[in-house]
Parts: C-alpha cells; sequence; structure tokens
C-alpha cells in the first residue's frame, strides 16, 4: 500500500551557521520580503552578518530548492523571550506548509531551551502575515508606527 506524502513531510529544515551562506539564501529570497525598503546589497550584508553572530538562521528546502528561511534570536536568558527578525517565503511557495514548517521548527527550538514567549513584528498592512501568525496562535500585543507587536505565550511544563 502506499502512503501518500504530503508537501510538508518534503519539506527539510536546515540551519545555516555562515553568514556567506546566509547572505546567498538573503538574496536568493529577496523578492518575498515584504519590506523592499531592506532589500538593499548593503543592508542583506549587514542582515547576514548579523543573524552569523547573535541568531539562527533556517532554512526550508524542498526538492532540492532553498523555499524560505527564518531567523531569530534567542540570546535573551534573563526574560527568556525570543525574537523572529526576518521570515519569508518565496511567493511559489505559498500555501504549502513552507512558512508553518518553519514557525514550528523555531518554536521546538525555543521551548527546548526553555524560553516562554516569542514575539515579532509585522508591517500592519500585511495583512496575509497578520492571519498566518494568528492561526499559528500569535495574538496582538502592541501597535507601534505602523507595526504590530505579536507574540505568543507558551506553558511551561511543572517540573
Amino acid at each position: 500500500m502506499l502512503k501518500k506524502i504530503s508537501f510538508q513531510e518534503m519539506i527539510q529544515i536546515e540551519q545555516l551557521s555562515a553568514a556567506r551562506d546566509i547572505l546567498v539564501v538573503l538574496q536568493e529570497c529577496r523578492d518575498a520580503l515584504y519590506d523592499q525598503r531592506i532589500n538593499d546589497a548593503n543592508v542583506l550584508k549587514k542582515q547576514a552578518w548579523k543573524f552569523f553572530e547573535h541568531g539562527v538562521f533556517r532554512i526550508a528546502i524542498l526538492e532540492g530548492k532553498v523555499v524560505g528561511f527564518i531567523a531569530y534570536y534567542r540570546n535573551n536568558e534573563v526574560t527568556k523571550v525570543a525574537f523572529v527578525s526576518m521570515f519569508a517565503v518565496k511567493p511559489g511557495e505559498r500555501c504549502c506548509g513552507v512558512g508553518s514548517a518553519l514557525i514550528s521548527a523555531m518554536e521546538e527550538d525555543c521551548q527546548r531551551l526553555g524560553f516562554k514567549i516569542i514575539r515579532l513584528e509585522v508591517a500592519e498592512t500585511n495583512n496575509n502575515a497578520i492571519e498566518f501568525y494568528q492561526r499559528k496562535g500569535y495574538v496582538k500585543a502592541s501597535n507601534k508606527d505602523e507595526m504590530i507587536l505579536m507574540e505568543k505565550r507558551f506553558l511551561r511544563e511543572k517540573e
């Protein structure tokens, strides 16, 4: 009997640890970025270096091609708050589970390390992203300068 395989089962999530590799992915996915102001070559280089030094950069691979990424920081050991800095899925690969796979991998990583809250900012005009985050359990925490701060809180199991 053949097992039916979904797109989500075919998506591989990998973590990049070299600034050059991160920059290549940022450049490959530049059309997927909602805010095109950060689509400048110098800005992307700075972001790649920042993610390399302080963050976590994960990519989604489908059929041998990079189709999206998520970059986040989980370095606040005091408050246990992680922050998603950049998240993008190539336009032709949306609605296939790529974004869900990336978010799930990031959340599992943060929870494994004991983080209690994940925050992110999204443009208030980016309705598709807002709806996506809400489906994933993120709620609006505040608004500032045309941006919405959203967060998801995790309950810790009793030890």
